[in-house]
């Protein structure tokens, strides 16, 4: 299984793309793990599309109050 890790997007726009490198190294990936300060959850969104997620929150959601079922602050997988 290859697991695709990322953390500290800092996307703040909605509109914002990830990186397209992020979309060249995460193309064969079976799973993403998300570690925090995701700010838009459309990152979730476009991350999902390439793989099944997990996430955690990060101190960037906490500050900007982002709500999210897919965001804990503790993740077991």
């Amino acid at each position: 299984m290859r697991i695709g890790l990322i953390s500290d997007t800092h996307i703040e726009d909605p509109e914002e793309d990830l990186p397209d490198r992020v979309y060249d190294i995460f193309h064969s990936v079976d799973f993403i793990l998300h570690a925090g300060d995701i700010y838009v959850t459309q990152v979730l969104d476009r991350l999902e599309r390439i793989a099944p997620l997990a996430a955690v929150e990060g101190n960037g959601e906490w500050d900007r109050g982002v709500k999210d079922s897919r965001l804990t602050r503790i993740r077991e997988c």
